[in-house]
């Protein structure tokens, strides 16, 4: 057997290994059974902490399907999941940046790592096909070279799940950048930028009107400031209560915050050396005991600052007094990070390394390179990688400043991003090896 041969018949076994896998994948996330975590109820009855996507689902599923209400949006999100995958691999394939087999397997990838929360009640399953669809789209508009106007309602549709999802706003405007330079268009960009602004404000207003149907208030809130006040309050000492002396609720509630932190060894004095503080592990591994997510809530409902003092309860998360705990606990973030800003900024620049050093890196030199090429030569996987890389860094740096980098957060950015990354290095491989000659004829059979 030529060693050709041999090559194509290992590539069929490849192929059907490739195939069962990805049918087998899709039986098993169809077939499975909904999963409920703490944060479920709220995604399926509302509240102010929530966008409305899946709330709203819910509220027409519900009525639909009974009791299988939760199986069917469990099915509708996974069947999302392996639409865009195939969507995205079938974009991939057509503007030949990988072959039948790579795109197979592209498929296979995005699909599994979707799988992880495709069972759960959450946001996060929707939004990740959500963002796999953008960047199908994404690549086929720079591709192609059309207007990626396009791409607006994919990103009303899944910023309406998660707004967090507004750092993919950053390629396609990225894009418009590299296009008004090169045309000599300043205008494009400024009326990009423009429409992204509207945008956002319109994703927002659509959450408050959907609450003020649903609970009785035009508010909505991401909870950012709660977040934002438990990273700040993470450098802060005794000596910075002098500056809520004003107002004695929220001192009050700065003194009781800081020693709870103590109690958990969650502050900066309690940092043992390395890249990650002891408390970043609690976060990420405390569940319900993670000082974010039940100490300042039983503290501001101590202090009058919120209502109740468990932020799962159902009814809890629908009370507006959420909104204004939120409100609070940002002010006061920002009055103690504005005390010490080069220290916060460490202090995110560390929370960043602790777990993406390698990833970050990488990333930023992949904008360079890509983005260089892009305004050089014009390269569409070039413009591309520049902006997946951007969004990446835009992702984790919003997750540092405000919040905590866990997988259920960056996937969506990062299964794109490494996707794409593995194809425009493989890319610059193929380019830079030497053309083989065809053996010469023998003359011999």
């Amino acid at each position: 057997m030529s060693p050709q041969h041999a090559l194509q018949k290992i590539g069929r076994v490849a192929d059907v290994c490739l195939v069962a896998g990805a049918l087998g994948l899709a039986w098993y996330m169809l077939s499975a059974q909904p999963v409920l975590s703490p944060d479920s109820p709220g995604y399926m009855y509302g509240a102010y902490c929530r966008a409305p996507l899946l709330p709203l689902l819910y509220r027409v599923f519900h009525p639909l399907f009974g009791e299988s209400a939760l199986r069917a949006m469990m099915i509708l999100q996974s069947l999302a999941i392996l639409g865009a995958g195939a969507i995205f691999a079938r974009t991939l394939y057509s503007v030949d940046f990988c072959g039948k087999r790579m795109a197979l397997f592209i498929f296979f990838v995005v699909c599994s790592l979707g799988a992880i929360f495709s069972r759960y009640i959450l946001a996060e399953a929707l939004c990740y096909a959500v963002a796999i669809l953008y960047f199908s789209s994404f690549v086929a508009i720079v591709h192609s070279g059309a207007s990626p106007t396009g791409l607006y309602p994919i990103l009303f549709v899944g910023m309406l799940g998660r707004p967090q999802l507004i750092w993919l706003l950053v390629p396609h405007n990225l894009y418009i950048l590299f296009k008004s330079l090169r045309q000599r268009q300043p205008l494009a960009l400024v009326k990009s930028v423009l429409t992204s602004l509207a945008l956002v404000i319109v994703v927002f207003l659509s959450a408050q009107g959907y609450n003020a149907v649903t609970l009785g208030h035009f508010a909505y809130t991401t909870l950012s400031g709660v977040h934002l006040f438990g990273n700040a309050l993470y450098l802060s000492d005794e000596s910075d209560a002098t500056l809520f002396k004003d107002d004695p609720k929220q001192e009050a509630f700065f003194n009781d915050c800081l020693q709870e932190a103590d109690r958990h060894k969650m502050r900066w004095k309690h940092w043992n050396g390395g890249y990650t503080p002891e408390g970043f592990f609690r976060e990420y591994y405390a569940g319900e005991t993670t000082f974010l997510y039940l100490t300042e809530y039983v503290l501001g409902a101590k202090h009058g600052l919120y209502l109740y003092a468990h932020p799962n309860e159902h009814e809890a998360l629908r009370d507006v007094s959420l909104v204004t705990f939120n409100t609070a606990c940002q002010q006061m973030a920002w009055k103690l990070i504005a005390q010490n800003p080069l220290g916060y900024a460490k202090h995110v620049y560390r929370k960043v390394l602790a777990t993406r050093l390698a990833v970050v890196l990488t990333a930023i030199f992949l904008c360079l390179t890509a983005g260089r090429e892009a305004i050089l030569r014009n390269t569409p996987l070039a413009v591309i990688m520049a902006g997946v890389s951007l969004s990446l860094l835009g992702n984790y740096a919003m997750l540092g400043v405000g919040n905590i980098l866990c997988s259920r957060y960056a996937l969506a950015s990062e299964v794109p991003f490494f996707i794409l990354a593995g194809l425009y290095v493989l890319r610059g491989q193929n380019q830079s090896l030497p053309q083989v000659p065809p053996d010469p004829p023998t003359g011999l059979g």
